[in-house]
């Protein structure tokens, strides 16, 4: 397994970049520990479909009709930006509210839309699919410490999808640590006109820059694993016609599961639903459960 750290487009930030040469990398405890170490927010992990042979055709817009064309699926309505911008309505400033209307349609209607839009020279598992300027609007992972973004490959060449990923710094705690959507309204200095917990919002990066939020700009490409860490707040534009799949993860570790209670008890204090009931999950663990890492134990102890 190979290391490299690029700097995309000069902002400031080192992303972790991990290349996998064989299946034996892809299940080593070594990545695992990486791509789980509170120091690495996100993690692109390169190489993967190959070392493990995953077909990825199974994932590309034919092959979802094929199998489930009449599948319910859930569509946002957005007009279409530049990933580096997020004009209101009027056009006349930028914000940070995100107009995405939600609608429901099926795979094989979606797939008209997203074949006719193509031109050449051109904790379930979550798939996402989408057209270029489509946006997964900023969010936080609700309960769920970590997740993972994989790009599956369709059978075109113009296929990226452009990831903005922010770690909420600590240095503006008090006398507690703060979850991160608090930490993004006290250190962004004004709520910006948005529910963070449950509004739609895309960031505007000077305002990320002024506030010294430190900010990671990469592109995804098919075949790339992202691994998101526990607390980074993050947002999506596609920049090409892309499927991708993404699903929520939890290692059991004292990081994971302090960040989970952290969101979980923020929720309450927001009367805002917690996806994953945490008191329930916490008694589960320590019945069935031999945890052997001590912050771990004392927390749920």
């Amino acid at each position: 397994m190979s290391a490299c750290a690029a700097t995309l487009w000069s902002l400031r930030i080192h992303l972790s970049c991990l290349q996998l040469e064989s299946k034996r990398d892809a299940f080593s405890p070594v990545l695992l520990q990486f791509c789980t170490d509170p120091k690495n927010p996100v993690t692109v992990i390169r190489g993967l479909a190959g070392s493990l042979r995953l077909n990825l055709g199974l994932f590309s817009t034919k092959s979802l009709v094929e199998a489930s064309a009449d599948q319910a699926v859930e569509v946002r309505t957005q007009v279409q930006q530049p990933a580096d911008e997020n004009w209101n309505a009027s056009g006349t400033g930028q914000t940070w509210p995100c107009e995405s209307s939600r609608s429901y349609t099926t795979i094989a209607k979606y797939a008209q839309y997203q074949a006719s839009s193509f031109q050449e020279s051109m904790n379930t598992v979550q798939l996402y699919m989408k057209v270029p300027g489509s946006r997964t609007p900023g969010k936080r992972l609700s309960d769920v410490p970590e997740k993972v973004a994989f790009q599956v490959r369709k059978p075109i060449s113009l296929l990226t999808c452009c990831v903005f990923v922010k770690q909420v710094t600590r240095k503006i705690t008090t006398s507690v640590r703060l979850t991160s959507t608090l930490a993004l309204e006290t250190a962004s200095g004004s709520l910006h006109g948005v529910d963070y917990l449950t509004g739609s919002w895309w960031p505007v990066l000077e305002d990320l820059y002024n506030a010294n939020i430190p900010v990671y700009r990469f592109i995804q490409r098919p075949g790339d694993l992202v691994w998101i860490n526990a607390g980074t707040v993050h947002w999506v534009q596609a920049v090409g016609w892309c499927n991708n799949i993404a699903w929520n993860v939890g290692p059991l570790n004292g990081y994971q599961y302090q960040l989970a209670l952290e969101r979980f008890e923020w929720n309450e204090v927001k009367k805002v639903k917690s996806i994953v009931p945490m008191i329930h999950v916490s008694w589960n663990v320590a019945r069935t459960i031999k945890i052997t890492d001590p912050d771990t134990y004392k927390m749920i102890k």
